[in-house]
């Protein structure tokens, strides 16, 4: 009984795994089936799409042909008409195209001249700063050489001034020495003068020297 029960138990067990395997397993191709099915679809939808634009494309087409089947046939000159109206259009846009290259080339020259004008005016003013430079310095240059040789004349006539004042001084100094030597002269004793010739010179009874007043030469012979 125990036996038999436990036989049960392990079956059921292995039915439960066996279903569960079976549940993984069908999930498993459901969701596979899930996207093939969306990827079916996809596909079928864009088929679907290109097929309706190109029915609609053709559609439009035969339209067009339709409706130029008709023109033509109410109209003989439709097709000329049309052709000279997209003949006319070709011209006005190559007359607008003319134009605007035109308004460029113009636009492109005023821009050459507005820039070879700057550039000239940009060199005169350099020429015209340069020219300001220069007369500045000239001009700095000049009064600084007046006043140089003002400056130096000045002093030229300064030396000259003290050059003539010290040759006046020296003539008056020299006079001076002349007049004092003179008066020196005549202060000196007539006696010591002869004392003092007596003393300094040696006389030999050949010898004959004569002795006059301070204010005479005195001859020696």
């Amino acid at each position: 009984m125990l036996q038999e029960n436990e036989q049960q138990n392990q079956t059921i067990a292995k039915l439960r795994k066996q279903r569960i395997r079976m549940q993984r397993q069908w999930k498993a191709q459901m969701a596979e089936l899930e996207r093939k099915t969306k990827a079916e679809l996809q596909s079928l939808n864009e088929d679907i799409e290109y097929k309706q634009r190109m029915y609609e494309g053709l559609s439009h087409e035969v339209a067009e042909a339709v409706q130029f089947k008709e023109k033509t046939s109410a109209d003989p000159n439709f097709l000329s008409d049309q052709i000279k109206t997209e003949e006319d259009r070709r011209k006005a846009r190559a007359v607008d195209h003319e134009r605007v290259v035109a308004g460029m080339r113009e636009r492109l020259k005023e821009e050459q001249q507005e820039l070879e004008q700057s550039v000239f005016d940009k060199i005169m003013r350099i020429i015209d700063a340069s020219k300001s430079k220069l007369s500045t310095f000239f001009d700095t240059s000049t009064k600084k050489a007046y006043r140089q040789n003002a400056r130096l004349l000045h002093e030229r006539r300064l030396h000259e001034e003290q050059g003539t004042a010290i040759e006046a001084d020296m003539v008056q100094v020299l006079a001076t020495r002349e007049r004092l030597l003179e008066a020196r002269q005549r202060a000196v004793d007539e006696r010591r003068v002869v004392l003092a010739l007596k003393e300094c010179m040696t006389c030999t009874p050949d010898m004959q020297f004569e002795i006059t007043e301070p204010e005479r030469r005195v001859w020696v012979a």
